[in-house]
């Protein structure tokens, strides 16, 4: 959905040009250097190279990829049954699974830590992902603050540009600080509003999402330091999964 919103965007923009702009019109250099340098600082001022870096990346993954709980499921079922039949042989399983936080949530099951501290060093780490997660979304949410305001910037500039040609009468120079006013501003009002917020309501939501499976996850990895069955297990995460996403069966209440 969230490419077929960039493609419809695309369309959108291409329209708007199209109808509102001679060919090349819309392409104006020093309104693009305007936003696009004043955005570019802020970043760089406002968060670390590696935040910004990270935030890009993340979202990349939220394009690509959707949060899904199955084969952590499993694992957790698996380790369940193994440590009825050999603590050894659960703890050499748990080294395997790629899910970093079900591993070291199914190691301190093995390690036979408490659960109350389990739950409250797990339940730590879960918000502490989520902080980090927070950061990128919001460094999206600063950005398409930051660029109908540097769009303005653009604007003032030209203006100012084009009044101080106004009296040499070079009606070249005074068009193109008009177009760099006009298109100053189009430039931020299209970054902020289908780049930047966009992409950080997508990174939020996948946060959310992300946090809501972990936490489905964390349940069940209770009950696998409670010793509860397998089967039990493997259902609860079932009924679990269907309440956080109940099917439609065609009734209307």
């Amino acid at each position: 959905m969230y490419l077929l919103g960039i493609a419809s965007a695309v369309i959108l923009i291409w329209y708007m040009v199209h109808e509102g702009a001679a060919s090349g019109a819309a392409i104006n250099v020093n309104g693009l250097i305007i936003v696009g340098g004043g955005v570019t600082v802020a970043a760089l001022m406002s968060f670390d190279v590696a935040d910004i870096r990270g935030a890009f990346v993340a979202l990349y993954q939220s394009i690509r990829s959707r949060t899904t709980i199955d084969a952590d499921a499993m694992q957790i079922v698996e380790t369940a049954r193994l440590l009825r039949r050999s603590v050894q042989d659960a703890e050499i399983y748990v080294q395997t699974i790629p899910n970093l936080f079900v591993r070291l949530a199914l190691q301190m099951v093995v390690d036979g830590v408490p659960l109350e501290d389990l739950m409250n060093v797990l339940s730590w780490r879960i918000e502490k992902d989520a902080e980090s997660e927070n950061v990128r979304a919001r460094l999206f949410r600063t950005l398409g603050a930051c660029a109908p305001a540097f769009g303005l910037l653009g604007t003032i500039v030209g203006m100012v540009g084009m009044l101080g040609h106004l009296a040499d009468g070079n009606l070249a120079k005074v068009g193109a600080g008009m177009a760099t006013a006009m298109l100053s501003t189009f430039y931020g009002l299209i970054m902020a509003f289908i780049v930047f917020k966009p992409a950080a309501i997508k990174l939020e939501q996948k946060t959310r999402d992300r946090v809501a499976a972990t936490n489905l996850l964390l349940e069940a990895i209770a009950l696998v330091r409670l010793g509860r069955s397998p089967g039990m297990i493997a259902e609860t995460l079932e009924v679990l999964v269907n309440h956080r996403h109940p099917r439609d069966d065609g009734n209307v209440g």
